[in-house]
Formats: C-alpha cells, sequence, structure tokens
C-alpha cells in the first residue's frame, strides 16, 4: 500500500495495526520519543453518561462496540467541533493539540461507565491522556464538561506532522484489521 492508501492487491496489504481482545493497538509506536512515559491524567470522579468527544477511529462505532465488548454498535453519535485544538498526526494516528483559533471536527460519545472509559484510555495508549473540554454540536448547542484524548507528549516533536484524520480512507484500508476482519 502507498501512502496514499492505494493497494495493488488486497491480499497483500499488510496491517500496520495488531490488536489484544480489548482493541487496544499493540504495534503502538511507544519506543518513539514523541511518546510519554506516563499517563499524567488518571479516572478519578466518575458521573454517568460522560461525554467523550472523539475524532478518530473512534469515531466508528463498530471501533466503539469491539473495544467495549459491546453486544452491538453504539446509537449513532452526535457531530461536533472541538474550537481552539488542532489535529496533528503522528504516524497514522491522529492527535490534538491546543491551538487558539483552530478547530476539529468530531462527535461526541457517551460514556456510560467507569470501566468503558478505562478501556478507552487503554485503546488510546499512554501516548494520550484526557483533559476536560467543551464542544459545540452542528445544531448549536454547547456541552461542557467533555472529555477528550489529548497528545501527552511534547509538542514540538518531531514524530508530529500537519495532517488529518481521513475515517473513510482508515475505514477502507485500516478497520478491517482492527476488528479481525480482513
Amino acid at each position: 500500500m502507498d501512502r496514499d492508501g492505494d493497494a495493488s492487491s488486497r491480499s497483500t496489504v499488510k496491517s500496520p495495526i495488531t490488536n489484544n481482545d480489548d482493541g487496544v493497538n499493540n504495534n503502538d509506536p511507544q519506543t518513539s520519543s514523541a511518546a510519554p512515559a506516563l499517563s499524567t491524567n488518571p479516572t478519578t470522579a466518575w458521573s454517568s453518561p460522560v461525554l467523550l468527544f472523539v475524532y478518530g477511529s473512534l469515531m466508528d462505532t463498530d471501533i466503539i462496540q469491539k473495544v467495549l465488548h459491546l453486544a452491538s454498535p453504539p446509537a449513532p453519535l452526535r457531530a461536533a467541533t472541538l474550537k481552539n485544538y488542532k489535529m496533528k498526526m503522528w504516524s497514522i494516528y491522529p492527535t490534538i493539540l491546543p491551538h487558539t483559533g483552530s478547530a476539529v471536527q468530531g462527535r461526541v460519545y457517551p460514556v456510560e461507565r467507569l470501566e468503558h472509559f478505562q478501556r478507552l484510555e487503554r485503546y488510546e495508549t499512554k501516548a494520550y491522556t484526557w483533559c476536560e473540554c467543551e464542544v459545540e454540536y452542528d445544531d448549536g448547542d454547547v456541552a461542557r464538561g467533555c472529555r477528550v484524548f489529548v497528545w501527552a507528549g511534547d509538542p514540538e516533536s518531531k514524530d508530529l506532522h500537519e495532517g488529518s484524520f481521513d475515517l473513510e480512507r482508515y475505514q477502507t484500508y485500516y478497520k478491517p484489521f482492527l476488528i479481525g476482519q480482513p
């Protein structure tokens, strides 16, 4: 597969992603100089549901179903915008960093149980930490006290590059390997 996601033969495509039963990425480049050693934000107070702003693979409800071991995919997620953040790419993984005047498009998922949030934390790896945020839904409603996973490493890391996450490309080339359907 080339950088643009074109593959001459689907049978020869090798997945850059392998996962354990929790959907956690076993090939996460944790040895990268950009990856932090420890998560800096432990899960503490819990009040159900917690709204989680997602902007990468978790915008796909099949991935949420796999990671959380749900019997069926959750209801469609609500489209929203997170202001004053900018997306960058860490290899094939999107991440976000604070950036005044920028905005990230994503969706909101209501996390019902603490153990589900903890699984999502493991899925995101130690390269990400969560913080509270405010998002604006496409209809203009605002949700305060949401959580979002943000880059936990050095914001100036050379491992980060400009780019955006293409959900359709991800679903075509990476998702089948992530959920075990090559």
